[in-house]
């Protein structure tokens, strides 16, 4: 597709503007530009099919999936759970805007397993983690994990950046949101800096409020980018 740029999209009546604003956090509707357009509705098709997701929303970088995702279920008195090898910059986020906002933050073993169910509690809001883990790489039992957590009626949040849907697709062992950098392999070029968000139908619509309420916007250049990256991702992961 080509690069698509534009702000502002006219209706032909009151009526269809109304109706696209009702509907306007839904992946696919015309309504503003800051909402999507039709390149990256289809990046968002594209990369939901890739994860076997419900929905996918797009942000400007693999910093912002993780944050806004975070600030999606964290709420002031809740109990955030995050493994140990978290990316740096997710570790900073918690331990500064989150612990400022209320939210106490715990960090367990990644290989916990199953004894992650003990750190649950009331108040816990989502299970952080990472397959593999940033630097130390780590690979966790994702389906133990994440089935931990949804036995407790908590959501599972897995970085995957590095696996990429080609090796590793979290949602179908359990996970209820994956997030990761497109600007390392799913781009693939060293040239475009956006992040993405998948998840399961539950929590698909309320993370797209989140980053369309913090006005989180990719730009029409990465999108292209990413929908060119994505067309030899599986070539370029099992070659390397």
């Amino acid at each position: 597709m080509p690069i698509e740029l534009g702000s502002t999209m006219v209706f032909d009546t009151l009526a269809a503007f109304e109706a696209a604003r009702d509907a306007r956090y839904d992946s696919g509707t015309m309504y503003y530009g800051r909402y999507g357009n039709a390149a990256t509705f289809q990046l968002e098709q594209m990369l939901a099919k890739l994860e076997q997701a419900d929905g996918v929303t797009l942000t400007s970088s693999g910093v912002a999936a993780i944050t806004l995702t975070l600030m999606s279920f964290a709420r002031p008195g809740s109990h955030l759970l995050v493994a140990d090898h978290v990316y740096g910059n997710t570790r900073a986020f918690c331990d500064g805007l989150l612990t400022r906002m209320g939210v106490e933050i715990e960090y367990f073993d990644p290989m916990a397993g199953a004894d992650v169910v003990a750190l649950i509690r009331e108040t816990t809001c989502a299970v952080m983690f990472e397959a593999p883990g940033s630097g130390t790489f780590e690979m966790p039992d994702i389906p133990t994990i994440a089935q931990a957590a949804q036995a407790a009626g908590v959501p599972s949040v897995l970085d995957s950046t590095w696996a990429t849907p080609i090796f590793c697709q979290p949602l179908t062992l359990g996970a209820d949101v994956v997030v990761a950098s497109m600007s390392k392999y799913l781009s693939g070029h060293s040239d475009g800096m956006m992040g993405m968000i998948a998840s399961t139908a539950e929590h698909a619509q309320t993370i797209r409020k989140t980053v369309m309420g913090v006005g989180d916007k990719t730009g029409g250049q990465e999108v292209f980018l990413a929908l060119r990256g994505l067309r030899t991702l599986k070539m370029r992961m099992e070659h390397f």
